[in-house]
Formats: C-alpha cells, structure tokens, sequence
C-alpha cells in the first residue's frame, strides 16, 4: 500500500553517520555563498547495489531530521510490482530506525506528510488504452499532459490520484540501457500474453488528507502501522468513484426522452464538452449560487446515472475495473489477512461505512 512518504523528526536524538554527505549545489543566485540552512544527505539501503536511497535533511538551527522517498524501492532495492505488506512496512522502518541509531518508538512518533497509498493491479485490457476512458474522480482537476506515455492525473486541494502504465515505469527506471531493453523485451512478452500492469494510487497531501476521509486518528508513523488495514478501506472505496466512459449500449426506442438527450450529446460532443455544456444549461435555469450548485452537481449525477445504466458490458467499463481490482484483493487476502468482504463491498459501493 504505502510507497513513498515524508517523515518528519523533530527532537531527532539519533546520528547520520550512516548516511552519505551530499555537496550542495552551486546555484547562480547564491553567487556570495549565502549559508543553507539544511544539511542534505542519502540513505542506502545496505545492499550490495545499494541504488536506492532516502533523501535525509537535517535543519542546522532546529536539529529536525526529514526523511523523503520510496519505501517501496528501499525494501526490495528495485522498482517492482511488489507491493508493500503491513510486515514488510514495519520491517522496512526498522531498519531506517537502525540506522539513523534512533529507538524505533521515537520513528513511530514521527509526524509525516505525502504519503503514498497504491497498488499494482493487472489488467484485462492495455492500461495505456484504458487511461483515456477515466474521466472522472471526484471532480479534481484532470491532467492529461502525460497521458500518451503512459501517466494520467486528477489533482485535488488535499490529495493526488495518479494512475499510469506499471510495467513500462519498471522498465524505463531500470539503471543501465542493457537492463531497460531486457525488462521491456520480458513486459512486451507479458502484453503479448495479455498480461497487463496499472498502478492505482492516491498521494495524501497533509493530515488533512486523512482527517477528510474519516482517518483523523492517523497523525504519526506509528498510527499507519497500527491501522494499516484502513489504507485498503480508503483505496477501494475511492475506486469506487473513478468514473469510466466507454462505449454506450441501448435501445433507442426504450428511452425516456432525457435520456436520450444525454446519450446522444454524450456520443456527438464527447464526454468532457457535454458535461461542460448540460451543467452550464442546467444551472442558467436557476436564480441563485445555492441553486446553481445544486443544479451542477444534479446535472453530472443525470450523466453518471446513464453511463452506469447504458454501458456496453462487452467493452471494457467501471465494473470490468471493479473485477480487476477484486482479483487483486483475492490474490492478496491469501498471503496476508484482508477484510475482504468490506472490501469488495467498497468496490461496488454498498458498503454501510462509506465516508
């Protein structure tokens, strides 16, 4: 669940001896040798390769020690599909604990801040093909700069929903040229396969991030070992409202005659100009703010309403997603314990607690 994350350590008791000094750049604006106030340093983890580290700050006046980067990549030493169990998670922070010469308690009171929560889930369809058909997620801002290679975004005021294209992310961070082509000639041999990889995660920008969706227990390191599981409450319930347009599938004699405006604007405009377009017209037949905001969000729910009642169940759509996810679920409910009856209710969005 947990990938990269920023930890911050104030009243650090411990040392940096183990971390590797790095020479601060000389930039053209400190032309007179201007003092930083940070000491900066790197984390490796102690391999025989030893890529992959923690970037570690240290405040000269304060002593606070910061810690930023991808546990993920520090457990296993590599970019992979691994994900990071509750097991592996405390592991891993041990050993930073170790190392920093630190009680791993004072780590556990550590506050954080962006906090990666994801996964990595196969795919019945190319995940470079399904990113144009996500279309929504809780309204944030949808950036598609990226999206033809591999990257789509939706960033909001306090969290971050990435999703893009797994297998080709490992294969292009490989370290060495000889490496990237073997990794993508073994992923081009999997896509052959049918086999395909997208990662699915949420970047928790403050405590607000966890405060706003009922977590507000969630305040140090420790709190995200101890409630660990409620990463995967949070995860599925908000795939549940990633919204997918896809092909439509009707009768047109058998709709009531809204219905029919919509599907057929949805199919002539396309999805964003007509949503943009119904809200506006929709909200031009009100006579205050509090009406035209109600008349906004009535008017997407009219549009959600029809994309999950008139999906093409032969191409791949909302609930084909749904599946992927659950497969994922199963698969790991059998290496460690999942509430996966909560779970897979989330991904239908039935369940009594969502938030």
């Amino acid at each position: 669940m947990i990938d990269s994350i920023k930890i911050i350590l104030k009243d650090f008791s411990g040392d940096l001896s183990n971390c590797t000094f790095v020479e601060p750049k000389k930039l053209i604006n400190n032309i007179e040798g201007k003092k930083y106030d940070y000491v900066n340093y790197r984390l490796y983890n102690k391999s025989s390769s030893a890529k992959h580290y923690l970037s570690v700050s240290q405040n000269k006046k304060t002593g606070t020690v910061t810690l930023t980067g991808s546990l993920r990549k520090r457990s296993y030493n590599r970019v992979t599909l691994l994900d990071m169990s509750q097991s592996m998670f405390v592991q891993t922070l041990k050993g930073i604990a170790k190392e920093l010469c630190i009680p791993f308690e004072e780590l556990r009171r550590a506050k954080f801040t962006q906090c990666e929560v994801g996964a990595n889930i196969r795919t019945r369809i190319p995940a470079i093909e399904m990113l144009p058909l996500v279309v929504d997620y809780a309204h944030y801002e949808r950036i598609d700069d990226y999206i033809e290679k591999g990257t789509l975004y939706f960033n909001g005021a306090d969290r971050l929903l990435k999703l893009y294209v797994k297998d080709d992310e490992i294969a292009a961070h490989s370290f060495s040229e000889e490496k990237r082509k073997l990794k993508k000639m073994s992923f081009d041999r999997l896509k052959a396969k049918g086999i395909h990889y997208l990662r699915i995660e949420f970047t928790m920008k403050t405590h607000r991030s966890f405060r706003n969706k009922g977590m507000d227990h969630i305040r140090t390191v420790g709190d995200l070992i101890d409630h660990y599981s409620e990463l995967y409450d949070f995860w599925t319930k908000e795939i549940n409202r990633i919204v997918i347009f896809n092909k439509l599938r009707y009768n047109e004699a058998e709709l009531f005659s809204k219905e029919k405006e919509i599907i057929l604007g949805l199919e002539k405009l396309g999805f964003f100009e007509f949503v943009d377009r119904y809200q506006d017209f929709c909200m031009s037949t009100t006579t205050t703010s509090k009406s035209a905001k109600s008349a906004k969000s009535d008017a997407f729910k009219e549009v959600r309403l029809i994309l999950d009642k008139y999906f093409d169940r032969k191409e791949y759509n909302k609930f084909s997603l749904r599946i992927d996810v659950a497969k994922y679920l199963i698969g790991k409910s059998k290496q460690f314990e999942l509430n996966l009856p909560l779970l897979i209710r989330n991904l239908w969005g039935v369940s009594t607690l969502n938030k």
